[in-house]
């Protein structure tokens, strides 16, 4: 039980960390012209393409998961990221299941989602256009992880973090463009893949 309040306090820390901005901006900004749903992509996606270019969509975004990218890393690398997997790793029983679904589909999947592609990427596609507007929030998104790594203290390599920046910059692109041009701009999709997807990992 311990665990689901631990994840359930991540959940609020993330809400207030990452979703707090978008929704301010949304209140001083945009609050008289649209619903803030509507502003950051929480609504029903619409396919515009075939299922089955999603479903191939889907399967190459699992791809980042299943592809070991740590065989780009020197050994010592490699050992340290195996260590936070397994320290990351859930512990038996219903109530670390839970906890790991929580923490990686909402804390980690719908914030960061709501941040880095329902606020960024749609205002910087506004101003920079298409592909600069995805790839910008895509690089950022890349680099807030390389920084938390610094921050929690992970003696990492130069390329251990350029590993770990083409992977994330990869993967957030291809969230982008599964909202931005497959789903009529709902930012649902990438929600329920980004969060699934991490759950699964682990």
């Amino acid at each position: 039980m311990q665990e689901i309040l631990s994840a359930l306090l991540t959940v609020c820390t993330n809400i207030i960390v990452l979703c707090s901005v978008p929704f301010i901006w949304w209140l001083v900004k945009w609050k008289k012209e649209v619903s803030f749903f509507e502003w950051v992509g929480l609504y029903t996606p619409k396919l515009k393409a075939n299922w089955w270019v999603v479903g191939i969509y889907v399967i190459a975004y699992a791809t980042e998961y299943l592809f070991d990218w740590g065989m780009f890393m020197p050994e010592a690398d490699r050992a340290i990221f195996d260590a936070k997997a397994v320290a990351d790793a859930p512990s038996a029983g219903i109530c670390a299941i839970v906890a790991s679904f929580i923490v990686n589909v909402f804390a980690n999947g719908f914030c960061e989602e709501v941040f880095f592609r329902g606020f960024l990427t749609k205002r910087m596609i506004s101003k920079l256009g298409f592909w600069p507007g995805v790839i910008a929030p895509s690089a950022l998104f890349a680099v807030t992880h390389s920084i938390l790594w610094l921050i929690a203290g992970f003696d990492i390599s130069i390329i251990a973090h350029l590993v770990m920046f083409s992977q994330i910059l990869v993967g957030g692109m291809l969230l982008a463009y599964l909202n931005e041009r497959i789903c009529n701009g709902s930012m649902i999709p990438s929600f329920l893949v980004h969060g699934l997807g991490n759950f699964f990992s682990f």
